[in-house]
């Protein structure tokens, strides 16, 4: 007990090296102690394993939990088991939906693929170009290769009438005598404000509500306009440089269209607005003044008249086809420029089957 007691008094407590060897002498003496009293004697307190220590006393007992636990280095087999945490908890989130991954409280993160400075679309591209009111929606479709116009019945069951429809359109129009005026067509055109959309397939105009045609009694509003080159609907075997169809709906849905022909020729005044406004690939813009679609007709409105469809995907039938017999003229090069931007947008001609041609 003594020598316990002078222990912490020894001058040599400055010299690391021989405090060591005093200290463990003091243990060994007290061992020796303890033995001949036949009782425990105090011995002085162990020094505290600074790296594997897990429980605290003195200092460490009144500091943060966290801060010693943090201090503490991991053991080999400590080490492993969190590396094997890890690993268990990554492949759990794998197995996991995709709903499950991201916390209803906070956005989903972005795809790795896409740039976070990323410039954003443009105004005219924030949405898709509205299919023209004879384009019904559905699966893509084209004009040339194996998504062209004799595949179209085989992509997409929507689209079954393009191959085995019975009343298809376009056709050959063989000519024959007739009035120079059909009184069951007539036109009320009008001013109104218009739109110009590249949809990929062709340019569409868009019109607001005020034209229309009274077909059979029925009236048909004037939905939109749009174009195609050559013409789809040829004249004893001859196409034409080009075809503008104005579509027309009644309150049911049902459709009427006006096929109008143009030759090479001079300027079509009618359609200057739309060629000085022509939108980029895939955008659209305003017209800057309403457009009078009565400018598009011949004087004299005789028609060829037949029951037909769509002439792209889905290729409905039930659709009123009015082919006018007089034709326009437009500039070659615009003609060419179109055909240029957009290639040959043109259905084949169909059989005429059992229909009758007025």
């Amino acid at each position: 007990m003594a020598l316990i007691a002078l222990a912490p008094g020894c001058k040599v407590f400055d010299q690391p090296k021989r405090v060591d060897g005093l200290e463990q002498r003091v243990d060994e003496l007290a061992d020796a102690v303890s033995k001949l009293v036949g009782e425990p004697v105090a011995q002085r307190p162990k020094p505290k394993a600074k790296a594997h220590d897990d429980e605290a006393d003195g200092e460490d007992a009144d500091a943060d939990p966290k801060a010693r636990k943090a201090r503490r280095p991991k053991t080999e087999a400590r080490a492993g088991r969190d590396r094997g945490d890890r690993t268990a908890k990554a492949d759990a989130a794998e197995r996991r939906p995709a709903s499950a991954k991201a916390s209803h409280d906070e956005p989903a993160e972005e795809p790795a693929d896409t740039p976070a400075d990323a410039d954003p679309p443009e105004d005219d591209a924030d949405e898709p170009a509205p299919p023209p009111a004879d384009h019904g929606p559905g699966p893509h479709w084209a004009y040339t290769g194996a998504e062209g116009p004799s595949h179209w019945g085989e992509l997409d069951e929507q689209y079954a009438a393009c191959g085995d429809g019975h009343e298809q359109s376009p056709i050959d129009i063989l000519p024959k005598r007739r009035a120079a005026q059909d009184e069951s067509v007539f036109f009320v055109y009008k001013p109104t404000p218009g739109k110009v959309t590249d949809n990929g397939h062709t340019l569409q105009v868009d019109l607001q509500p005020g034209s229309y045609a009274v077909v059979d009694g029925a009236r048909y509003e004037l939905v939109q306009f749009h174009f195609h080159t050559p013409s789809e609907h040829t004249i004893a075997g001859e196409p034409y440089a080009m075809e503008v169809h104005l579509v027309h709906k009644n309150k049911a849905g049902k459709l009427a269209v006006v096929g109008v022909l143009f030759a090479d020729g001079a300027p079509s005044a009618a359609l200057a607005p739309v060629w000085k406004q022509l939108p980029k690939a895939g955008g659209s813009g305003a017209l800057k003044k309403p457009f009078d679609p009565s400018a598009l007709l011949p004087s004299e409105t005789g028609a060829y008249r037949y029951a037909g469809s769509l002439t792209t995907p889905p290729c409905s039938e039930g659709v009123k086809w009015i082919v006018l017999r007089r034709t326009g003229t437009d500039a070659e090069k615009r003609i060419a420029a179109f055909r240029a931007r957009f290639g040959a947008n043109a259905r084949p001609t169909q059989s005429m089957g059992e229909r009758e041609l007025q």
